[in-house]
């Protein structure tokens, strides 16, 4: 691998995780390798207030944690403990992670939101493309079955 760049290999052990409506302002909101997973921004998802982690909860806004929240997947697969950032371990990790992190962000091209398009008719898929009127004239007939039906398998 002399004079190979090891960037590929480096992005393909790690994970980037984006919010479900991404940001190029905002940007990443977690990195993992197979050891640690740092969160940049937290957000609530689907856990409710029985849940322990607060940052879960449906009614959570989003957060930026400087410095990043690190998490040891391997002792806490849960994410409910994260080191400590004045420890060794926290430093030497965020110091891998935020270099694959800022390489990946670096290089990232956000494509146009395909949500922000709202919704359609032109967008809808269509088995006869190019017909008239359309979408009325779009009949997909290719299926063994209708749409309207159970499949018969």
């Amino acid at each position: 691998n002399a004079g190979k760049d090891s960037t590929d290999r480096l992005q393909k052990s790690h994970y980037f995780y984006y919010p479900k409506n991404p940001e190029p302002t905002i940007g990443l909101y977690a990195i993992r390798d197979d050891t640690y997973k740092a969160h940049f921004y937290t957000e609530g998802s689907h856990c409710g207030h029985e849940y322990r982690d607060e940052d879960c909860w449906g009614s959570t806004r989003q957060a930026k944690h400087t410095p990043p929240l690190l998490f040891n997947l391997l002792v806490d697969p849960s994410e409910g403990y994260p080191i400590d950032n004045r420890t060794e371990e926290y430093k030497t990790a965020m110091i891998s992670l935020q270099k694959v992190a800022d390489n990946f962000q670096a290089t990232a091209v956000f494509a146009e939101s395909q949500i922000e398009r709202g919704m359609s008719k032109d967008y809808m898929p269509c088995c006869t493309p190019g017909c008239s009127p359309f979408p009325s004239c779009c009949r997909c007939n290719k299926l063994p079955y209708s749409l309207h039906t159970s499949p018969r398998w």
